[in-house]
């Protein structure tokens, strides 16, 4: 399976410095008044496209977001993140993250006709009844743990132009026409300090399980 997107989403649990300038202003304006009443209409974000390495990254007061395209390999993925994040933390501060995810997009092109790949799909992996013979799609919906992680998977068949339409992501012009899809949302809910060591240790987990994940699906159901 090659990954055409991933998207690592972290949110935390306090603003970051120096985001946090603002509502330490409002707590000695307001005094008692309680500083999430006081900070609503405050919204700071920076956008930044770095077309180069076709990412984009949104950095927010309590969120951080990192959109990336086009990646065939984990590892260099994973330094592209750790030169970004050096840089941002040097001039942002964050504690306690309160959810870290990454949601990775992988493809498998095929040569058979869109009805073929469903229809092979079909007899490999599902009983034969009323309800799977009258479907002209099949899609695999799964939640699994992985420890105190928790993975949100999706599964199916989609054309070169379903995939721009749900995605946004633009396949290789000699790409097939068809794909086999498998989005793995993995993401901890667990409070963790947010340091390069913590962070990379989830990557590590993550991207390796996805990728086993989007292999899975490639060897089981076609």
């Amino acid at each position: 399976m090659n990954s055409q997107r991933f998207s690592l989403e972290i949110r935390f649990k306090d603003y970051g410095r120096p985001f946090n300038w603002r509502e330490n202003l409002i707590r000695s304006i307001t005094g008692s008044v309680e500083i999430k009443e006081a900070k609503v209409n405050i919204r700071d974000a920076i956008e930044i496209d770095l077309k180069n390495q076709n990412s984009k990254i949104l950095i927010e007061q309590e969120r951080l977001t990192i959109f990336s395209e086009h990646y065939l390999d984990i590892e260099q993925y994973k330094k592209f993140i750790d030169s970004v994040l050096e840089r941002i933390v040097n001039n942002i501060n964050w504690n306690k993250t309160s959810r870290i995810g990454i949601r990775a997009i992988w493809t498998y092109g095929v040569s058979d006709s869109y009805e073929d790949l469903v229809k092979k799909i079909k007899d490999n992996n599902f009983c034969k009844n009323t309800i799977v013979d009258e479907s002209k799609d099949v899609a695999l919906s799964l939640t699994f743990s992985d420890g105190k992680n928790e993975i949100n998977y999706n599964s199916g068949v989609m054309s070169k132009k379903e995939i721009m339409q749900k995605y946004g992501i633009s396949l290789e012009n000699n790409a097939p026409d068809n794909c086999l899809v498998a989005d793995v949302d993995y993401f901890s809910l667990n409070e963790t300090t947010f340091n390069k060591k913590n962070l990379r240790e989830f990557l590590d987990r993550a991207l390796s399980y996805s990728k086993s994940k989007a292999e899975q699906t490639k060897d089981i159901l076609i």
